[in-house]
């Protein structure tokens, strides 16, 4: 059986302005379990190759929930699901 993908989309994107850029990076993520897989218990310390965070002036993560699926289908939990076992 295939596993799921847990990173669906990425994009990196840039708004320039006179002597700096806005840089954003867009994530989507299967579900809050595979976030947090991924992320860990702390999802707003930033994840960067070493070296980046020195580069930026102001790094911040925030997190959004997505409208375009079923609510019906979806659960909500705080706390992130222990890992699959399979």
């Amino acid at each position: 059986m295939a596993k799921e993908r847990s990173l669906i989309y990425v994009k990196l994107a840039r708004q320039s302005h006179r002597g700096y850029d806005d840089v954003l990076l867009f994530e989507e993520w299967r579900d809050s379990r595979a976030l947090y897989g991924w992320a860990g218990s702390d999802v707003e310390r930033p994840r960067l190759l070493p070296g980046a965070e020195e580069l930026a002036e102001f790094v911040h993560v925030t997190h959004f929930e997505s409208l375009d699926v079923d609510p019906d289908s979806l659960r909500a939990t705080g706390e992130p699901e222990p890992p699959d076992s399979s």
